[in-house]
């Protein structure tokens, strides 16, 4: 059952992957580090001074840019092949807290509901995905287990931080494990583990500056405002409400039993950061998930006695067949959206000119880089300057709201087609070209 789960989910996301604005500037990176075989200081394709920027998480631009070589396909694929991942990671680990499969199916159906904006989303945050559900795998077996395996926690983090930042998060949730669980057993082991895994942080392309990677993030304008990834929890966004929803479910049947210390304390912290920053919440789901399974199987059996089923893999090989024959013609599609993105980002590149700054809305503005843009603002924001930050979020919120000096202004913009131009792109631009849903506006040279 639990395998038609993860078939279904694969099938339905298939058709519905979508590419997020923190995706194609990983891309446009990785590619330039690809053909230039050095990593580069700053980021090139932004019109701002960015040689203060400490790039961090190349392993990750790499696969990104690898993933978007293979074809428009490529990063589709990716994203299914990691949430599929993830899913089996958390369904081991479910098994071996004692959950049948029934209950492991219907645990995991619900963290796919809550999880929507995580797993239907291209986006850097889902190469962590794999990395947090690895790590929990790990803990749970050292909390039941106590062994030398212990060590492979700082591996871990150190593939995970070139990837992706979300490593802070299995940091905090290790060190919870290590200081309220393995420190009452093997003191020792657990501080030189602990000690291990923050030096793994520094084991990047920053070194010894890769603090700085981390501080700039977690304080640029987004960060600061609440907005965008930043956003907090939202009564007014379904996929927020869903995310409550699934929480509250999983969490109650996590807290039907009693969890070891270190959970209780990386629950309560997950929470807090969910509350502050929705996406946070599927680290609180993937931490849920396993103990939730494991009540609502015990549950279960105190009302229906029934004997659990035997596995078959005929079954499951079946499963996974028509899961994939199912999934085909969704990545084609969505397949086909990519590259249709990229075609409209190659012909607004020949419009807006390579060595023009343009201002443009994202997702746009990263497929732009990949195309060779020079962009006034974009991801990664935080390699902005402050200043220019703000006035990026306030022309994504409201092109009305956008205002820099003349001196400072993009030569370029594009906004949506059906969209009215507000007064100082009159006063500043002349259209120059339409191309498909978006206009190109220019400014004399």
């Amino acid at each position: 059952m639990t395998l038609s789960v993860i078939g279904l989910v694969v099938a339905l996301l298939s058709y519905g992957v979508t590419v997020g604005s923190d995706t194609m500037w990983l891309v446009a990176l990785g590619n330039d580090i690809a053909a230039h075989r050095a990593i580069p200081v700053g980021v090139p394709f932004l019109d701002a001074d960015t040689t203060h920027w400490v790039n961090v998480p190349v392993l990750g631009e790499l696969v990104m840019a690898g993933a978007n070589a293979l074809g428009a396909w490529g990063l589709v694929t990716l994203q299914l092949l990691l949430v599929v991942v993830t899913l089996v990671l958390l369904a081991i680990t479910a098994s071996r807290l004692g959950a049948a499969d029934g209950a492991v199916a219907v645990v995991l159906f619900l963290f796919v509901v809550g999880s929507l904006s995580s797993l239907g989303v291209v986006r850097a945050q889902t190469l962590s995905l794999p990395c947090f559900a690895a790590l929990l795998l790990l803990l749970r077996r050292e909390q039941m287990r106590p062994s030398k395996l212990i060590w492979l926690v700082p591996a871990i983090t150190l593939v995970w931080g070139n990837l992706h930042g979300g490593v802070l998060m299995g940091v905090a949730v290790a060190g919870c494990h290590l200081l309220f669980s393995r420190a009452r057993r093997d003191p020792r082991t657990a501080m030189a583990v602990g000690l291990a895994m923050g030096v793994s942080l520094w084991v990047t392309p920053g070194g010894l500056r890769t603090h700085v990677y981390y501080w700039d993030v977690l304080n640029n304008a987004a960060a600061k405002r609440g907005e965008g990834l930043w956003a907090p929890l939202s009564l007014g966004s379904a996929l927020d409400i869903a995310l409550v929803f699934a929480g509250l479910v999983l969490l109650a049947l996590a807290l039907v039993g009693r969890l070891p210390v270190w959970e209780y304390v990386a629950v309560v912290g997950l929470l807090v950061a969910t509350g502050q920053t929705s996406r946070h919440g599927v680290w609180l789901l993937m931490l849920l998930v396993p103990h939730a399974a494991r009540h609502l199987d015990r549950l279960a059996r105190r009302r229906v006695r029934v004997p659990r089923p035997a596995p078959g893999a005929l079954l499951g090989t079946l499963v996974i067949v028509v899961a994939l024959g199912g999934a085909l013609p969704g990545v084609a599609q969505r397949a086909g959206a990519v590259a249709a993105a990229a075609d409209r980002a190659e012909r607004l590149a020949a419009q807006a000119g390579s060595d023009r700054p343009t201002l443009a809305p994202s997702p746009l503005a990263e497929s732009l880089a990949v195309a060779g843009v020079r962009l006034w603002a974009a991801n990664p924001i935080d390699a902005l300057p402050q200043g220019r930050q703000a006035a990026y979020l306030d022309f994504l919120a409201d092109p009305a709201r956008f205002a820099t000096t003349r001196e400072h202004a993009p030569q370029v913009v594009v906004l949506p087609a059906g969209q009215q131009p507000p007064a100082w792109i009159g006063a500043r631009y002349r259209l120059e070209a339409q191309s498909g849903p978006y206009v190109v506006y220019s400014s004399p040279r």
